[in-house]
């Protein structure tokens, strides 16, 4: 669907996930050997979270521009995966941006960038400012991804949006490849490789 048209605009709402690797610039190289014209904007800042970009200035003047035709909604890392804020900060903070997104832009699609578990699980911890909330802890990578992905098809339904179920491809190459390395030495952020998954 993205590569039917000869040129699109694409806007990126995320945090480092999608800032890390410049995997904009990789879809756009991919695109230029598919010769089309991918034209971008990315607002990205380090830990950013949806309702974070609701209240953002800068993301708000992007989305009323109007021009494009698609957007990319990137939630922040461990929230999806935190039962308080899963309900009660990424459902209404992507409906949100939903309904402006469409509100300015009529025939955009809306992608959900479904993210990926950490490298081992574990126990994801965040506060903010409502208190410090939890996830289970986590067995391993796909223990958390089930998290994830369920957060995101969620969201997507809900508001009839699409999901780029990038945390899925990357469990099923890594279940094809155990040695390939898609994370980065953190355990969270992408590597090269699994940037150009991504992409």
């Amino acid at each position: 669907t993205l590569f039917s048209q000869d040129e699109i605009n694409v806007l990126f709402l995320g945090n480092s996930y999608t800032f890390v690797n410049d995997l904009p610039n990789m879809i756009e190289e991919i695109a230029e050997n598919e010769n089309k014209i991918f034209n971008h904007k990315s607002v990205t800042p380090g830990g950013c979270t949806l309702f974070q970009h609701v209240d953002s200035q800068t993301s708000m003047s992007e989305i009323r521009k109007g021009n494009w035709d698609y957007v990319i909604l990137q939630e922040q890392s461990q929230l999806p995966s935190i039962d308080y804020y899963r309900h009660n900060a990424m459902k209404p903070a992507y409906k949100t941006l939903y309904d402006s997104i469409m509100f300015y832009n009529h025939t955009a699609k809306v992608i959900g960038y479904m993210t990926w578990g950490r490298r081992n699980g574990g126990k994801q911890c965040v506060n903010f400012g409502e208190g410090i909330y939890c996830s289970a802890d986590f067995a391993d990578f796909n223990h958390m991804q089930d998290s994830l992905t369920a957060a995101y098809c969620e969201n997507a339904y809900a508001t009839n949006s699409y999901v780029a179920p990038v945390g899925e491809a990357w469990r099923t190459a890594l279940a094809t490849d155990p040695t390939l390395v898609l994370h980065s030495s953190d355990d969270s952020h992408p590597s090269y490789d699994g940037s150009y998954l991504a992409a």
